[in-house]
């Protein structure tokens, strides 16, 4: 797919890094002005986000699931 002007759209992991920069450059940036309010993110650890991305996925594969009998029944 390309825009009129002839330019191809980024890739989708390419989005997805952009996406991620783009919030941690926010969050850096915004640490000066929010003080002590930015002291709860001190107490996640790694296992908080493994946690997250798991459910996450676990959620997203059963929204996948009813999604393909939704459109099998259509047919």
């Amino acid at each position: 797919m390309k825009f009129m002007s002839g330019k191809k759209l980024a890739c989708r992991q390419c989005w997805a890094i952009r996406r991620f920069l783009f919030a941690a450059a926010i969050l850096i940036i915004s640490m000066p002005f929010l003080g002590g309010k930015i002291e709860v993110l001190k107490t996640l650890t790694p296992i908080h986000f493994a946690s997250g991305i798991f459910v996450f996925g676990i959620i997203a594969v059963v929204i996948k699931i009813f999604e393909y009998r939704a459109i099998k029944n259509r047919q």
